[in-house]
């Protein structure tokens, strides 16, 4: 009985883990899914459909800001980890006093980490912007609309890679709620969006992308800031002292020194 209990435990999370990377693949991919049903799609096979343009501007957008991804998950094995570990290590064998100080200082540097990485982001952001611009639109004749759907969906993505850093925070503190809760809402809203926008002009197709990552991302931040504060109670208050079971309930009594 107990080895089913823990078997359905592990099904669930391992559940909500799937759950929430289908969820964030999903909005990646939903607004491209949305302009294949426009009039701007093109069969090259019967089950092969794309949209050149703006495919492309995605491919671009999405390598203008891969480089977020990669110097966020550096800084965080570099800098975050470590406190991290001093606020694991406290929560085993530290005092109170331990605790609190440790906790401090892991939601400090994750707030750093997450200025850093927006800020770093902007410079890297800037400057493949402007060799994007010089070898592929200048040198490979990339314009038309492409270049003009290009610069929403460039921000699109930008804002999508640092609520991505958001979710790998709630990895950390096994908020799977929270992460599923952030996907469903990216995934959503950026595929409402995406089909508002696709009636605008060719300079707002990627608004949609915009608005799904601010709102998954002011999730995913609300969801820290939260968990921020009830920390000690999503530490110490999840699990059991006492073996689930039906019978009597055990006398309250800890101890007795006269017995």
């Amino acid at each position: 009985m107990e080895n089913t209990d823990r078997f359905w435990s592990i099904l669930r999370n391992i559940g909500r883990w799937w759950l929430q990377n289908f969820l964030y693949t999903l909005g990646l991919y939903v607004h491209n899914f949305v302009f294949w049903t426009t009039d701007l799609h093109m069969i090259v096979v019967k089950s092969f459909v794309c949209v050149t343009t703006y495919d492309m501007a995605t491919c671009l957008a999405m390598f203008t800001n891969i480089s977020a991804s990669v110097i966020f998950i550096s800084r965080v094995e570099m800098y975050f980890h470590g406190r991290y570990k001093a606020y694991s290590e406290a929560v085993i064998g530290g005092r109170g006093a331990d605790i609190d100080i440790t906790k401090k200082g892991m939601f400090r540097a994750l707030s750093e980490e997450l200025y850093e990485s927006c800020q770093s982001a902007v410079y890297y952001y800037a400057g493949d912007l402007s060799d994007l611009y010089d070898f592929f639109f200048r040198s490979l004749v990339f314009g038309g609309m492409t270049m003009r759907i290009y610069p929403c969906l460039a921000s699109g993505y930008f804002i999508l890679f640092l609520m991505y850093a958001e979710i790998i925070f709630m990895y950390y503190f096994n908020d799977m709620k929270g992460c599923v809760l952030t996907g469903l809402v990216f995934c959503l809203i950026t595929l409402v969006g995406s089909i508002i926008s696709s009636h605008f002009t060719e300079i707002w197709y990627g608004a949609g992308l915009v608005v799904g990552s601010f709102a998954g991302w002011t999730v995913a931040y609300g969801r820290l800031r939260w968990m921020e504060k009830h920390l000690d109670v999503h530490i110490f208050c999840n699990g059991h002292l006492l073996k689930k079971k039906k019978g009597d309930c055990p006398s309250p009594k800890v101890f007795d020194r006269y017995e």
